[in-house]
């Protein structure tokens, strides 16, 4: 890789800035994709140019997909949660997953699913509480017998 070439990688990077992947991970890919190209013979540099934006742009194009993943997962707990909830308050017991999927017109299996991923958050949060106030404990000073 010539030092042109590392130019030409860090510039396609710049342009792609705030595009949701690291200045750093663009150069990345931009090096994947021109190491690809190059290994072609007799390759143009405007061919290489297009390899290295190519690599940069499907990079994008994958974070903004798990982006929107996250988003979609994150959208179906709240409204899991919000129904668990809802029939919990109004029949005063923990409901059936299969209560909560059928009330979102959700397969049993995605309901499972998205009930697994709720309970594993409220355990992270329970613990994560749990060690906050037991080094909230360990802070705080100790109370002195005064009684001599």
């Amino acid at each position: 890789m010539s030092p042109e070439q590392v130019d030409w990688i860090e510039a396609a990077a710049l342009e792609r800035r705030g595009q949701g992947v690291d200045d750093a991970d663009l150069v990345q890919e931009g090096a994947l994709g021109l190491l690809g190209a190059l290994a072609a013979a007799d390759i143009s540099d405007a061919d290489l140019r297009r390899a290295v934006s190519e690599q940069m742009d499907r990079a994008i194009a994958t974070a903004r997909g798990l982006r929107l993943a996250d988003a979609l997962i994150l959208k179906a707990a709240e409204e899991y949660e919000q129904i668990e909830l809802e029939i919990g308050r109004t029949s005063g017991r923990v409901p059936e997953t299969s209560e909560v999927g059928a009330r979102l017109e959700w397969q049993t299996e995605r309901a499972a699913e998205v009930r697994r991923m709720v309970q594993e958050a409220r355990l992270r949060h329970d613990l994560e509480l749990l060690e906050y106030l037991r080094a909230q404990e360990e802070d705080a000073p100790s109370e002195v017998d005064d009684d001599d």
